[in-house]
């Protein structure tokens, strides 16, 4: 009687501060006869109204990051709010569609963390839109088609490590700057041979 009296006590004073604290080799009957167990006390936080404990929360670092692709569908103009309120945006698509040089400086200076970029047909796009592009080291696939860009302005391409993929049909290219950037390894580079110049 004095026992359970005592371990009603015990477990009504713990019930109070949300926490138990016992020794279980002191309370005879808590463990089988047959194990033994070093002298230890055992915690555990208790939420009202929920029987099993909660877990803590960590702060723990993602392995990956969250991924936004955005292709434009419409007037660029109505999509640009859209596009600089992401945060890792990855790849960007614009063709078909019109866009600017003032337009294409905003958004990569924006997202330097750009893998993929389309403007295939973009044809107001020239070399003054590609001043942000040295700073995009993330590229891996980019299509200038049918742009207005030139050798001059794709310099660039040659200091880009990651670039696996480069498309430039309709675009007029010196033979000395698609050589150096043939002799880049791992790079695919689609052009229109008719369209190289001495």
């Amino acid at each position: 009687m004095k026992l359970q009296y005592t371990s009603f006590w015990m477990l009504f004073m713990c019930s109070l501060t949300n926490t138990y604290a016992i020794d279980v080799e002191k309370i005879p009957g808590t463990l089988p006869h047959h194990q033994t167990r070093p002298p230890s006390l055992f915690l555990a936080k208790l939420t009202t109204g929920d029987k099993s404990p909660k877990s803590e929360k960590k702060n723990l670092s993602p392995t990956t990051q969250t991924e936004f692709e955005f292709k434009v569908s419409g007037s660029l103009k109505k999509e640009m709010t859209a596009i600089l309120s992401q945060s890792q945006l990855t790849s960007f698509d614009v063709s078909g569609h019109k866009i600017t040089d003032a337009e294409l400086l905003v958004i990569t200076g924006k997202h330097l963390g750009l893998r993929r970029i389309v403007l295939l047909n973009s044809s107001d796009i020239t070399n003054k839109g590609l001043k942000n592009f040295s700073s995009l080291k993330n590229l891996e696939s980019i299509d200038f088609s049918g742009t207005r860009v030139n050798s001059d302005g794709l310099e660039f391409l040659l200091a880009l490590d990651n670039l696996k993929e480069i498309k430039l049909h309709n675009i007029i290219l010196s033979k000395d700057f698609l050589v150096n950037l043939l002799e880049k390894k791992g790079l695919k580079v689609s052009y229109d041979p008719q369209n190289i110049i001495s």
